[in-house]
């Protein structure tokens, strides 16, 4: 419950003080000889604040104010993730910039202005682009809530920053995804790597599977939930989309996975701990867990060691799918050995971009066509 004070400035008035809900002290003067007056109001304000009502207008909130309103309110309907990006873009960029302008009073010019000066922040496109994503989100929010009446983002929503050209995402062909798992072989970065290449995984499924996830010898692996860390805690969540799913694994995978398991259990039993069906299959040397940020860390550090095109841990699901195209593996067996549901409409226009290799033997193909 929020508090406030009341203190008398004269024989005939009263100044009630207390903190809206964005944290800013405010104060009002009641003329009146009746402290309980002062109360009452004061018991007014306090409500409209607990209710993240503006103390001049209850249906004209701030920017800053509805932020957390937002925040909450999303809290419910997207993952933990999500809503530790928003409060992140909120924080940083967003609320600096017009936290104190009332929703009602922010316009077009506002949004063009914030988009512009994201753009000459040096920020990566993609990542501007989210920014400026969440504010729409928010605004839009706004509308559906009644609280204004049009959003001033959406007349602007093809002039939101655009990712950057040389964002695209770097496809290993089959000779960098075997030089790339080599590089791997000795290190912390063996499992999620020959995971990786071989499933298509996503990286927090792969930091997710314990041992009773892998049935060696039937050949399968269960994907049944993604991690997520904050700095504080870990846990677990249903994979994206909800899409539990069962993935075949060829021989080889399969006695890579004995391997590493043994040696595992070997590493584990030295340092004190016991390997049991629940235990994660992606471990550190010193038997800590890996986090998602270690993971990407680690990997971009491999890469550059194995002397291969910067890209990240994602960039392995993207080479995995195109590894499965480009040997006859069908559109709609690669879609559901990655988790998607729809046929392999979205492998097609996501993930089997064609390497330079594909392209030149398509030319020469081509080429060939008019050899005489």
């Amino acid at each position: 419950m929020s508090r406030g004070h009341i203190r008398q400035r004269s024989p005939g008035s009263f100044e009630i003080i207390y903190r809206d809900a964005a944290g800013k002290q405010r104060s009002e003067t009641i003329r009146t000889t009746r402290k309980g007056e002062a109360q009452a109001l004061l018991t007014k304000r306090l409500a409209m604040v607990d209710a993240r009502k503006h103390p001049d207008d209850p249906h004209k909130h701030s920017v800053s104010t509805f932020s957390q309103e937002w925040i909450e309110i999303i809290a419910g309907e997207v993952s933990p993730r999500r809503v530790i990006n928003c409060e992140s873009a909120l924080k940083v960029h967003i609320l600096p910039e017009f936290g104190d302008v009332r929703l009602a009073k922010l316009s077009e010019p506002h949004i063009q202005r914030f988009y512009t000066g994201l753009t000459k922040k040096g920020l990566k496109g993609s990542s501007a682009r989210q920014i400026a994503n969440v504010l729409t989100a928010m605004l839009r929010r706004a509308v559906e809530l009644k609280y204004i009446p049009g959003s001033p983002a959406e007349p602007l929503s093809k002039r939101k920053p655009k990712p950057d050209g040389d964002e695209e995402t770097t496809i290993l062909e089959d000779g960098q995804a075997r030089q790339l798992l080599e590089a791997a072989r000795e290190t912390e970065m063996f499992l999620p790597v020959l995971i990786g290449l071989h499933t298509g995984a996503r990286r927090n499924e792969i930091l997710g599977l314990t041992w009773r996830d892998i049935d060696l010898d039937a050949g399968e692996m269960r994907i049944e939930r993604s991690i997520f860390q904050t700095k504080d805690r870990r846990e677990h969540k249903a994979p994206k989309n909800g899409q539990r799913r069962t993935v075949m694994l060829g021989d080889d995978l399969v006695e890579e996975l004995r391997r590493a398991q043994m040696k595992q259990a070997e590493h584990l039993l030295r340092l004190g701990k016991r390997q049991e069906p629940d235990t994660e299959v992606c471990h550190r040397f010193d038997g800590s867990l890996h986090t998602q940020d270690t993971l990407s860390d680690q990997f971009a550090a491999l890469i550059k060691r194995a002397g291969l095109p910067r890209c990240s841990f994602h960039s392995m699901r993207h080479a995995c799918a195109s590894m499965m195209l480009r040997h006859g593996v069908p559109p709609h067996v690669a879609a559901r050995q990655l988790g998607h549901k729809d046929g392999g409409a979205l492998l097609l226009k996501v993930y089997a971009k064609p390497s330079e290799s594909d392209e030149r033997a398509a030319a020469a193909k081509i080429a060939g066509l008019f050899r005489r």
